[in-house]
């Protein structure tokens, strides 16, 4: 049985985290990815943030995604990569999250121009048998002779979704001719009929009925990276009053009453924020604020009680919490324009949305901030803090 160890350093009421586990055998195995920027560069114009997408320099609402240009790390895909031996495979590597992925969509294959056949959509079951078929070709080599292929987990999935795009949001050009559809990630939901999926017309992050046909691409580990800690600082709890002039939640258990606020409202008080002696802090960006997702929750929201104590909100009021990300996918209601709307996360479903009521940005949302990435931390190594669930038996990852 999998036990995890929580990496963690608590500054007053800001905590930096990433999550590793054991296996079995004693093995260490790490359960996060590292995260790179979303993609959007520019930023949405107007007294409100609420107009067409342009230069951030001269934009009037400050604090927004595109503000923060390769944060917390730069993209990094390299690819398309024909294999030497077997030259009709072809990856693409991501750099920064030691992955390697499939270029084409399961069922296409790239000639050298782009990626042609046909796909017909999987259930979620047949898309991971899908994956893993693809460890047994090549003579038993495997694609591309790599013989670990899988679905991937929401966390991994994620990383290839480009804010910045639309329809697909992607980069086509290291993963050509994707679907602007809904694709399967190995994330199963508590009801056990439903599976993470991610929607590549515009972004979105829902749970898709596992009975029901998705598109599948394949990834594979790397072994080219180091570690996954994010490098970042998060306000452990949401903010007390979102304006100008911020205040922050400072009880042990986070039990006062959390504000909530607009877009640019949120954007403002993270920008304004004071606090644990950091003056740095700003509104997370849409894949920062997903990546404390927490999958391995039984009840209550999708994300860790114990680093992240009395989320408000209900299921009858979800605890969405903003990102300075710009919603910029295909147009839909309520959105007159795309850009009246921004991305926001709900800790209650485990969902990135971007169009739906609360997700205008003159709506109300909660609020968390972020700081960081300390890169320094983050990139050479673990931050050497863990809790008592680290195995007892195991050699220390940390020491050396």
């Amino acid at each position: 049985m999998m036990k995890q160890i929580k990496i963690l350093i608590i500054f007053l009421f800001a905590i930096s985290m990433t999550i590793a586990g054991c296996d079995t055998d004693g093995g260490t195995v790490l359960q996060d990815v590292r995260i790179a920027d979303t993609g959007q560069l520019l930023c949405s114009s107007g007294t409100d943030g609420n107009e067409s997408m342009g230069d951030c320099t001269t934009a009037t609402v400050t604090g927004q995604d595109g503000n923060y240009t390769n944060t917390p790390r730069a993209r990094n895909f390299v690819g398309l990569t024909a294999h030497s031996t077997y030259s009709s495979d072809y990856t693409t590597e991501d750099n920064v999250a030691g992955l390697i992925w499939r270029t084409c969509t399961q069922g296409l294959e790239y000639d050298g121009t782009s990626c042609t056949g046909s796909v017909t959509g999987l259930n979620w079951e047949d898309g991971i048998d899908s994956c893993e078929e693809l460890n047994s070709i090549n003579g038993g080599s495997g694609y591309a002779d790599i013989n670990n292929w899988r679905l991937p987990t929401i966390h991994e999935l994620i990383t290839l979704v480009d804010y910045g795009k639309t329809d697909p949001t992607i980069d086509s050009e290291h993963f050509p001719d994707t679907f602007s559809s809904w694709y399967w990630t190995s994330d199963t939901h508590r009801n056990t009929d439903n599976a993470s999926s991610i929607n590549f017309d515009s972004g979105n992050v829902l749970w898709w009925r596992k009975l029901d046909p998705a598109a599948v691409r394949c990834v594979s580990s790397s072994n080219t990276t180091t570690d996954s800690t994010t490098g970042l600082t998060w306000t452990k709890c949401s903010m007390k009053t979102v304006s100008s002039s911020p205040e922050m939640d400072t009880t042990a258990g986070c039990t006062d009453t959390n504000d909530r606020g607009t877009w640019e409202d949120a954007l403002s008080a993270c920008e304004n924020l004071d606090f644990a002696g950091r003056t740095d802090w700003r509104l997370p960006n849409v894949t920062e604020l997903h990546s404390l997702i927490d999958l391995t929750q039984t009840e209550g929201e999708f994300i860790n009680p114990s680093d992240f104590p009395n989320i408000p909100g209900s299921s009858e009021n979800p605890p969405y919490y903003w990102t300075s990300t710009t919603y910029n996918g295909l147009p839909q209601s309520p959105c007159s324009t795309v850009t009246d709307c921004a991305w926001y996360v709900n800790f209650y479903d485990g969902y990135v949305e971007g169009v739906k009521f609360r997700s205008q940005k003159d709506q109300e949302n909660y609020v968390r901030c972020v700081s960081g990435p300390d890169l320094s931390a983050a990139d050479s190594a673990y931050i050497q803090y863990r809790d008592e669930n680290y195995c007892e038996d195991q050699d220390d990852p940390f020491e050396g």
